[in-house]
């Protein structure tokens, strides 16, 4: 295929590629047929309905009642508060870095994937471990717990969310954000029912955490196994750098005036739904 000049070659016999903004071209491997491209959303997606699984299970009501019998019901409203808010910080710093080594990857299993695996493999060690801590255990151990699981499920995240439009036309990312609503909706929905019937704050916090977190890695594998990504990927022109990580940072107000909006509305709608939801089981039992 015809590239401008200066840009590196891509092998394209089929003409499937397709640049992008920034100097990267991409295949697009999405298939014609319209069952093929359902399963192929419902594999893109699998993985989105497993962590959806996961983090709501543990925000509703695992987390609270973990807490509740570790430390009281005197202070279980400031630990519940805490973790949680120690566990996003991690994940502001392991985003961005696992967000820039994926679109430098050369890994011969995929750019993305191999970030989403190895992700989704120690975010679920981490859950397993936290299985462990009942009533009587050390709250800080839950806290080492939580940050280990914040900095592999983060690692996955951030490449997940690259893998998108890696593989998804932008004629059909309206598809693909359907899809991923249903995920979310579906995951969010299973596990919260997953976690009220399963937890059970005068025995063990073992089965609820070893359910949601083997199904969380059980939903990757779909997504890793079942989605191609490009296999030649012409890489960003300027070597990665600590100096060149941190200038891709930042983006021009001027010309991405709308995504600022997209960040601060969100930053306000997350704020909303997660200064609430953590207590929610707090005061359906105490009020």
């Amino acid at each position: 295929m015809a590239t401008k000049k200066g840009r590196k070659q891509v092998f394209d016999p089929l003409n499937i590629s397709e640049e992008i903004s920034g100097g990267i071209e991409v295949q697009r491997i999405l298939p014609r047929s319209k069952c093929g491209q359902f399963f192929f959303f419902m594999r893109l997606a699998s993985y989105w309905f497993g962590s959806t699984v996961l983090i709501s299970s543990l925000l509703t009501v695992i987390w609270p009642s973990q807490i509740s019998a570790i430390v009281g019901d005197q202070v279980k409203e400031a630990y519940t508060g805490a973790i949680p808010a120690v566990g996003a910080m991690s994940s502001l710093i392991i985003s961005p870095i696992a967000g820039i080594l994926s679109d430098h990857s050369l890994n011969r299993f995929g750019r993305r994937k191999i970030f989403i695996g190895t992700g989704a493999i120690v975010a679920t060690i981490f859950v397993i471990i936290s299985g462990g801590i009942g009533r009587g255990g050390q709250i800080f151990f839950l806290f080492f717990t939580v940050i280990g699981l914040e900095i592999g499920y983060n690692w996955a995240g951030a490449p997940y969310n690259g893998l998108i439009p890696d593989v998804v036309p932008p004629e059909k990312i309206g598809m693909a954000s359907g899809f991923l609503a249903l995920a979310a909706g579906l995951g969010n929905l299973t596990g919260v029912s997953l976690a009220g019937f399963l937890t059970t704050p005068d025995s063990s916090f073992f089965p609820v955490y070893v359910t949601v977190g083997v199904l969380y890695l059980a939903c990757t594998l779909p997504t890793i196994l079942g989605i191609k990504e490009p296999s030649h990927v012409a890489r960003p022109d300027e070597p990665l750098t600590l100096k060149s990580a941190i200038k891709s940072l930042y983006l021009d107000p001027k010309e991405y005036r709308s995504f600022y909006w997209v960040i601060l509305t969100r930053c306000f709608m997350e704020c909303g739904i997660y200064s609430i939801l953590p207590f929610m089981s707090f005061f359906l039992q105490d009020v």
